[in-house]
């Protein structure tokens, strides 16, 4: 019977222990907030006993009925037909109802129960009533009625057991036919049936609850027990703000809205609460506030029960506590920053402590602005004042830290709340702050009190607010300001010195250098302790001493330079205009005699150059010679040792100019590529300060090729035996061809061509094989000697070759017996004119019957056949 979305068990036979499991929930699963529910405290309560059964009970008496605007109690005994109560109790449920965990959507439920001594015989009826206003009426009981409070009607007919819940609310003024009973108002209103609207739901329990599942109420009969549930939210709104601080139980004689009221419980605190709570506090700096000021604030869509838009005015440590503050979006709070006490300003809005909202801070307009939807909401604010500009003063000493600890003495002429017009000192690296500095004009801070041997270098006061204007002497060490706002802070750092200082720069030709370092001697001594310090400097490094001892005589050394390196000048006209020098070779003399004497010198130090000439033969190996006409020694030679891997000359401490090389290229071989690293000419290579420059010489072995013409006899196309033959491999071995060498094919035209092949002075002779076709006499190999050619139409007389293969011939001759096996015959074929030169024989003197004798492979001649028939 429970309501959709409600974790709280309404059981047809009602009763108080939890059935479900969590989160399910029943009377004796929620705990009370009270150790002790029979007593009275702030916090709210489950449940309210009344007063015990008999003449001490009280009820209402005079006919007093639901309007009666303050029913009137009286001590009594109930009657035994009616309800005589002894307990009723409320609980506000929250759950959100929106299945994604993601999104929130919270609903409100309020359960209901209520206890009696017996089942009366008549038909009796609860009433609930809940009331916004904690103010006790006349009757001293209970609370004086507010338009809008609630009366939750619990009817049951008489032996019933399924109650009918509805709502009315007290209505103040107006027609009486807003009245669900009474001819005038105040009354309750038209009565809505939640039970049929579906918005509330209720149980008895028919039958009897034993002490132990009565969460302390005792034994409870049948029909003694109910219990209801109603959808809150749905009653007052998901909006606004509701807020019935108490509650009370009532019985009726009759289910007639007008029948008398008898047995009730006195108001039991409900807290039920669906408005939210702000909370702006008020802080000052200082604090406490010795001039007490006031601030105002105002609000926007700031609705409670006592208005719109409250204003209000706070002091340091006060505050502004709204407990009923409507839900709402957009809601602002603002420090009205156009009447803020003279000389003072807004320093800073915290809302750290805020509970369920997170409100938007604006400190430049005083505003936040923040959302409330939710009766757990809970803004709480902190307004930070102050008054007073800020005066910072700050010690730089040079050097620093300073050794010494030397003490500087200030006056000023201002004011601050603690004190007028302190004197105050610093050392290096410390700082002293005024705060509430009362506004003013020309306002001074002056550095007075100096150590001897120190100078005023310089003020900065850079680091003060836009809004104050400064005016900085260092003649006298003196800062005149104004402070004119409570946001002005003048920051100054008052910067001293004593001694000289030197300083070295290093330059490098080439720049960039990081690696070569160069190595300097002194003769001077520092404040610090330092006696003719040395030091290293690299291409762009500076060295820098301050506070160096005045002296004569002075000096700084560049002491031997590293290899291939030569000083090309000393420049130290950066120098200070007192500091007057000299100059001889590497070493710079000076005297320091003021503190602001700065020695700043560069020395310049040019690097020699190199070139190196490298050679790489991209196949073989070989001796190459170079010459030159800026290079010593010229000639000279490079002599490469495995192809594709490079020997070089390298040419070093070269002065910047230009320089020139050029191959002599041997026979048999090509230059392939002259190539300098820094993209100059060989033959013009322009050397910068430092610069190493390689010049790449690439060289290859020349290459030939060989070309094979391949003729044939072929009595088809003619005479003669110069018809072109296609199709005929031949095979070229040598040189640094793989052991198989290379395959060529004639073409149509009977020419084959091998390119690519190395020269023979390199590669020795190649050999060229015919893959003889079948059917061709064999005619030998050929040799060839390759120089070079890019191709076979340029290929040289001695590899230019010609193959003319004949075409060989099978002869069949037989001897046929015309009977049978009737003769021997035999057959005898030779190369006519030499008999003793057989061809091929048969080898059989006497053969029988058919004899058949096939010469193969002849080459073109005369051949002569002896045939002997032998019958």
């Amino acid at each position: 019977m429970s309501l959709t979305g409600s974790n709280f068990e309404i059981d047809t036979n009602a009763n108080l222990v939890r059935n479900d499991p969590a989160p399910s929930e029943d009377w004796a699963s929620i705990p009370n907030d009270l150790p002790d529910v029979t007593t009275d405290d702030d916090n709210p309560e489950k449940r309210k006993f009344d007063l015990p059964s008999g003449a001490g009970d009280n009820s209402f008496t005079q006919g007093s009925k639901e309007d009666t605007p303050v029913p009137q109690p009286e001590f009594g005994s109930i009657p035994p037909n009616k309800s005589d109560l002894r307990t009723f109790g409320t609980y506000l449920e929250t759950v959100d109802v929106d299945p994604d965990p993601d999104v929130e959507e919270l609903k409100d439920f309020l359960h209901m129960f209520w206890h009696r001594v017996q089942d009366p015989s008549g038909t009796t009826n609860m009433d609930f009533e809940f009331n916004q206003s904690d103010v006790l009426s006349s009757n001293g009981v209970t609370p004086v009625r507010t338009a809008g409070d609630l009366l939750i009607q619990y009817d049951l007919a008489n032996g019933g057991t399924n109650p009918q819940l509805f709502l009315s609310r007290w209505v103040e003024t107006g027609n009486k036919s807003l009245c669900e009973a009474a001819n005038a108002t105040p009354c309750w209103g038209d009565r809505v049936n939640l039970s049929g609207l579906g918005d509330a739901t209720g149980s008895i329990n028919t039958t009897a609850i034993t002490a132990a599942n009565a969460d302390g109420l005792g034994a409870i009969s049948p029909r003694t027990f109910g219990e209801a549930s109603v959808d809150f939210s749905a009653i007052v709104g998901d909006g606004g703000c509701v807020s019935f601080g108490s509650a009370y139980l009532k019985s009726r004689s009759s289910d007639s809205f007008t029948a008398a009221m008898k047995d009730f419980i006195a108001p039991l605190d409900t807290d039920i609460d669906t408005c939210a709570k702000v909370v702006i506090r008020k802080v000052t700096d200082p604090s406490p506030d010795p001039s007490e000021s006031s601030f105002a604030f105002e609000t926007s869509n700031f609705s409670t029960p006592d208005g719109d838009n409250p204003t209000f005015s706070l002091k340091d440590t006060e505050s502004q506590q709204y407990d009923e503050v409507f839900l709402g979006t957009g809601l602002t709070v603002t420090e009205d920053l156009s009447q803020l006490p003279a000389g003072w300003k807004l320093d800073s809005i915290d809302c750290g402590d805020s509970e369920g909202v997170d409100p938007v801070v604006n400190v430049e307009t005083g505003t936040i602005t923040f959302d409330l939807d939710d009766n757990s909401d809970f803004v709480d604010c902190t307004y930070y004042n102050e008054t007073g500009g800020t005066v910072i003063v700050h010690k730089v000493t040079d050097p620093t830290t300073d050794p010494e600890d030397f003490q500087f003495g200030f006056t000023k002429a201002f004011t601050t709340l603690a004190a007028s017009d302190p004197t105050f000192t610093l050392g290096d690296g410390q700082s002293i702050q005024f705060d509430d500095v009362l506004l003013g004009d020309d306002l001074t801070i002056t550095e007075d009190d100096l150590p001897p041997g120190w100078a005023l270098e310089d003020i900065n006061c850079d680091a003060s607010t836009d809004d104050v204007e400064f005016v900085i002497d260092e003649t006298t060490g003196t800062v005149t300001f104004d402070i004119e706002d409570a946001s002005d802070t003048l920051e100054c750092t008052y910067g001293n010195q004593t001694g000289g200082q030197v300083i070295i720069h290093k330059v490098t030709q080439p720049s960039g250098d990081t690696v070569t370092s160069f190595d300097y001697s002194t003769a001077f001594s520092t404040l610090e302790g330092e006696v003719n310090p040395t030091f290293v400097l690299k291409d762009g490094e500076t060295k820098s001493y301050s506070n160096v001892l005045f002296g004569t005589g002075l000096t700084v050394t560049e002491d031997a330079l590293p290899a291939g390196w030569e000083l090309v000048d000393v420049d130290c006209d950066a120098s200070s205009e007192g500091v007057v020098t000299d100059i001889t070779d590497a070493v710079v003399t000076f005297d320091i005699d003021d503190a602001d004497d700065t020695l700043e010198c560069t020395y310049t130090n040019r690097a020699s150059g190199s070139i190196t000439v490298e050679k790489i033969t991209d196949s073989g190996t070989g001796s190459f010679e170079f010459t030159s006409g800026t290079l010593s020694p010229s000639p000279f030679t490079l002599e490469t040792i495995t192809a594709g891997a490079a020997v070089s000359r390298t040419f070093s401490d070269l002065d910047p100019g230009s320089y020139d090389v050029a191959e002599t290229v041997p026979d048999s071989w090509n230059l392939v590529s002259a190539t300098c690293d820094d993209g100059s000419d060989p033959a013009a290579i322009a050397l910068s300060a430092g610069e190493a420059i390689t010049c790449t010489f690439h060289n290859e072995r020349e290459v030939g090729a060989i070309e094979i013409t391949k003729l044939r006899k072929h009595a088809a196309d003619g005479l003669g035996e110069n018809h072109p033959h296609e199709g005929v491999e031949f095979v070229i071995t040598g040189g640094e061809l793989p052991d198989a060498g290379v395959t060529v094919t004639t073409d149509e035209n009977g020419v084959a061509c091998a390119t690519g092949l190395l020269v023979s002075a390199f590669a020795d002779l190649y050999t060229i094989t015919e893959t003889v076709p079948e059917g061709y006499a064999e005619v030998g190999t050929q040799t060839a000697n390759v120089t070079e050619a890019a191709d076979c139409e340029n290929a040289n007389a001695g590899a230019v070759k010609e193959f003319i293969n004949t075409p060989l011939t099978k002869i069949t001759v037989s001897v046929d017996s015309l009977v049978e096996g009737g003769t021997f015959s035999s057959i005898d074929c030779y190369v006519t004119g030499d008999p003793d030169g057989v061809i091929e024989k048969d080898g059989i003197t006497d053969q029988v019957d058919d004899i058949s004798l096939d010469l193969n492979d002849l080459e073109p001649g005369n051949i002569t056949c002896d045939f002997v028939i032998d019958p």
